[in-house]
């Protein structure tokens, strides 16, 4: 399976200067929650990119300075647990921003009208959010796909992603109760 992501025709006339900004959201004590570092951790440790092309960061802890993080990106790749009650633990979600409807992160991006068409939420519908490590076997599967949909997004933005010698797909372990 491979992620196709849709952008406005407009898009490509938009200056390309500044990092892309990758954050993963989600708290890695919580289950499924912890999705968003996940694909962090995969990204970090399996590919290189070019000196200053990429600004990647997790958040997951209270205090973190979401609007900082975002200033001078020239787009924006979010990637954490997407809840939907109408499809099962593991089913992959994306949305640009146009389509994208919780109303607390879309507050906070509207301060950055300049990534209209450069904003792309990437997840998978958690199956367990309960004070655990790990990731249900469900979402554990959906890793690698979400960091095949951020190379290509970062690929579509112009930003090189080049595999790390003797780097492993391995999303990290399953789940443990705490």
């Amino acid at each position: 399976m491979s992620l196709h992501c849709w952008r406005r025709p407009d898009a490509a006339k938009r200056p390309r200067e500044g990092p892309v900004a990758i954050l993963g959201l989600g708290d890695v004590h919580r289950g499924d929650d912890g999705l968003g570092p996940a694909v962090i951790g995969q990204l970090r440790t399996r590919y290189l990119f070019d000196e200053g092309a990429v600004r990647i960061a997790e958040e997951g802890k209270p205090g973190f300075d979401f609007a900082t993080f975002l200033a001078g990106a020239r787009a924006v790749i979010l990637i954490g647990a997407v809840h939907d009650a109408l499809e099962g633990p593991g089913t992959l979600r994306w949305f640009r921003r146009e389509t994208f409807r919780p109303p607390g992160p879309r507050r906070a991006l509207e301060r950055f009208g300049d990534l209209q068409d450069d904003f792309l939420l990437l997840g998978a519908v958690p199956g367990c959010l309960d004070a655990t490590t790990g990731l249900t076997p469900q979402v554990h599967a959906a890793v690698p796909l979400l960091v095949q949909g951020a190379i290509v997004e970062l690929e579509r933005l112009g930003v090189r992603a080049r595999q790390r010698r003797g780097a492993k797909g391995e999303a990290g372990p399953t789940q443990k109760h705490i």
